[in-house]
């Protein structure tokens, strides 16, 4: 099963063997922008730019939301699950058992990109009412956003941010730090993050409206920040810090 989201609003379920949609959504008045699963409720959320989040339960037969946001005054344009960070266990039989069973469904806060570059900030054990918190800080739209992987220590704190400016941003929600740009398309705004799961993480794909894909190194980028900061704290001539960050660009014909 999958779903879409037209400039319409409209949503709609779809089994790949069937030729027509088998739910329909129309709560939503304006585009749909993103979406986001959440496996254990086997819930669907999605952003739209007529400013609000809605929840749908796929199980049931309703074809109104479960849960719908109020009007943020902006326009959503995209969506990620942050994890907890991972607990600490006496055996390693508990710790894979976490790790297979509840760590892909252990996000509690969701966070949002929207128009005027704000990160909206929502908890799920709170209800979908209105954010809870709002990171400003992204000179334009916030179009796409990526959570890391739990390889990395901050993974419960920190996202990736692609924005309407061209830059591939590293942010710190809590505490709110701008770690470091990952990687930059000029001109052209990124629409798409993807990063390499199976390889703990170490490669971000992003494109934008341009054709060409990067591929960045995220780990050399993140030593590198890391050397700089202990040279500015330690007044180490940053000529000794690691190289620049490693990206690879794919030209794409269309």
């Amino acid at each position: 099963m999958f779903c879409t989201g037209d400039d319409d609003g409209v949503i709609k379920l779809w089994d790949p063997r069937k030729s027509q949609d088998i739910r329909c959504y129309t709560h939503h008045f304006d585009f749909i922008s993103d979406f986001l699963w959440f496996g254990d409720k086997k819930q669907l959320v999605s952003t739209s730019a007529d400013g609000t989040l809605s929840v749908v339960d796929i199980r049931g037969k309703k074809l109104e939301p479960l849960a719908r946001s109020e009007d943020q005054e902006d326009e959503l344009l995209s969506i990620v699950s942050i994890r907890k960070s991972v607990p600490l266990f006496s055996s390693v039989r508990d710790l894979c058992t976490y790790v297979l069973r509840f760590l892909p469904f252990s996000g509690t806060k969701v966070v949002v990109g929207t128009q005027l570059g704000i990160l909206s900030i929502f908890n799920r054990s709170q209800g979908w009412g209105d954010c809870v918190d709002r990171v400003p800080g992204h000179p334009q739209s916030v179009d796409a956003l990526c959570a890391l992987p739990s390889s990395y220590p901050s993974a419960h704190s920190t996202i990736l941010t692609g924005s309407s400016d061209g830059l591939l941003r590293a942010v710190q929600l809590f505490p709110t730090k701008l770690l470091g740009v990952v990687a930059d398309h000029g001109s052209f705004p990124i629409e798409r993050i993807v990063i390499d799961q199976n390889g703990e993480g170490r490669w971000i794909g992003s494109a934008g409206h341009e054709d060409t894909l990067k591929m960045t190194d995220l780990k050399d980028v993140l030593r590198m920040r890391m050397a700089m900061a202990i040279a500015i704290a330690t007044k180490t001539s940053i000529q000794r810090c690691p190289p620049t960050e490693k990206t690879v660009q794919i030209r794409m014909s269309l």
